[in-house]
């Protein structure tokens, strides 16, 4: 399976692509949860590069993500 960054570009192309992607990434890598009475919706993931993008993405359609290192690390 490719695995390099120009493998995603098709789930970048426009912004229905881009949502059918994110739901599928999420169902597979995304978890709810609470947090200092909270509700936090969390995408974790080995691919950094993949998780830059999708927060920059979303944040050109208006969801910002927190700037902490947790929210785009790799958890390793």
């Amino acid at each position: 399976l490719d695995k390099s960054p120009s493998s995603y570009a098709w789930a970048f192309k426009n912004k229905k692509t881009f949502s059918a992607f994110l739901a599928g990434f999420a169902d597979a890598e995304g978890s709810f949860y609470f947090s200092k009475g909270q509700a936090r919706f969390s995408l974790g993931n080995y691919d950094k590069e993949l998780l830059v993008k999708l927060r920059n993405r979303l944040s050109k359609y208006g969801v910002f993500a927190s700037n902490s290192a947790a929210q785009v690390s790799t958890n390793l």
